[in-house]
């Protein structure tokens, strides 16, 4: 049921993004706290399911502070994590790390899982799109997950970036623009 829920949440908010009228209500947010916040929402998910992935945070000691909508930054988060968890072995590392790079805030999930072959790579944000796996793997999810990521993330004039190699890893990096002691986006202050 609680899988049947997830679909139609992603089709309603499919729907709501192509036609613009997706709302969201943003105010200024500490990253750190949010990513601390779907790390341990990511950890219990991963007990429940017995795995026993090694899940870390790395953020620094300085707020990084954004303008955006806390549920649907968390959502990104959740579903970079839970792909995470999903696409690679039990005890595979996956890190997330916050940082501060030049007037923005980055914000990457890595996993040392299996990659991705670097002909996919391109296609990863487009609507309905899985990626191939092996013969007889299952399939799940009707690929909107990582669209509906790209989507929120522009929303939020930010952008996502994949970068995966084959047998190594990948890392899936949120990109925001960080707000200034004024409350402003920092790129836009002179």
């Amino acid at each position: 049921m609680r899988r049947l829920v997830a679909l139609v949440g992603d089709l309603v908010d499919v729907t709501r993004l192509q036609s613009g009228k997706l709302t969201l209500d943003p105010a200024p947010l500490e990253v750190g706290a949010l990513a601390a916040q779907a790390v341990e929402t990511a950890r219990g998910l991963a007990q429940a399911q017995e795995q026993t992935h090694p899940l870390t945070l790395d953020a620094p000691a300085e707020p990084l502070w954004v303008r955006g909508d806390a549920g649907r930054l968390e959502q990104v988060l959740l579903n970079l994590l839970t792909n995470a968890l999903k696409y690679t072995p039990p005890t595979t590392r996956i890190a997330v790390r916050l940082r501060r790079v030049g007037g923005e805030v980055a914000l990457a999930v890595q996993d040392d899982g299996p990659g991705i072959a670097a002909d996919q790579v391109p296609h990863l944000f487009a609507r309905f799109y899985q990626v191939a796996r092996p013969e007889g793997a299952p399939r799940s999810g009707l690929g909107l997950g990582l669209f509906i990521c790209h989507e929120l993330v522009t929303a939020h004039s930010g952008r996502l970036e994949a970068q995966s190699t084959e047998r190594v890893g990948t890392t899936f990096t949120v990109w925001l623009p960080l707000l200034d002691a004024t409350g402003a986006p920092s790129h836009l202050i002179s």
